[in-house]
């Protein structure tokens, strides 16, 4: 097995920061819905999903394979067989492109009532992880 490059955290110290924004976005989650919240959660998402796919490349790399998109990494951890290929995956990275753009009003909010389901995701994808 090849361990990561020495510029890149271990996955363990990167579950760490996973795990931290994990919960910090399902708490945003709780909070009744106004702009406020609505653009924290927005954004709560993105860093969680820049950490799971820090979290999938790390473990990639462990394994000798490599992923530099979170679609490749997606990809690599269902060919693994550990997540489902039937999960919207795709649909979660779109939103993650649009969430980094700062989306206002109708747009954010459609956006934002995806949130749940991917935060039900962010745990499937940490389960895993933490299981190496």
């Amino acid at each position: 097995m090849n361990s990561p490059q020495p510029s890149e955290p271990s996955l363990k110290i990167l579950m760490t920061h996973f795990k931290w924004s994990l919960d910090r976005f399902e708490e945003i989650l709780k909070n009744e819905k106004s702009d406020y919240y609505r653009d924290a959660a927005l954004q709560r998402f993105s860093f969680t999903c820049d950490m799971a796919m820090k979290c999938i490349r790390s473990q990639a790399i462990e394994q000798g394979a490599s992923c530099k998109t979170f679609t490749e990494c997606i990809e690599w951890s269902v060919e693994q067989n550990w997540l489902e290929k039937e999960t919207p995956w795709n649909e979660l990275t779109e939103s993650h492109r649009r969430a980094a753009q700062k989306l206002k009003n109708e747009l954010a909010d459609l956006e934002y009532d995806k949130l749940d389901s991917y935060c039900r995701l962010f745990h499937k994808i940490y389960n895993k992880l933490v299981k190496f």
